[in-house]
């Protein structure tokens, strides 16, 4: 569909993202999301099983993947929504 949409694939621009950025998805970087950080309830994976997560069709995705989805929609303008 992201090809149909808007000629490329989204799931590449994801994955650019996520590894040009590592800073802010890495839960061990001192960058990380702050409000990711701040809630101690959030359980996310380790960077590297997102990554190998997001590279994958059909994978389940968490609050990071919705925070990759923001930049993304950003950078297509257009709007993306998650369900």
């Amino acid at each position: 569909m992201s090809l149909v949409l808007y000629g490329h694939h989204l799931r590449l621009l994801a994955v650019m993202e996520i590894l040009l950025y590592l800073v802010l998805y890495d839960g061990s970087s001192t960058d990380y999301y702050s409000p990711y950080r701040a809630d101690n309830q959030l359980v996310l994976s380790a960077y590297g099983d997102f990554v190998q997560r997001v590279v994958k069709d059909g994978n389940y995705s968490d609050m990071l993947t919705v925070l990759v989805l923001s930049v993304l929609s950003a950078v297509v303008q257009k709007l993306i929504q998650t369900r």
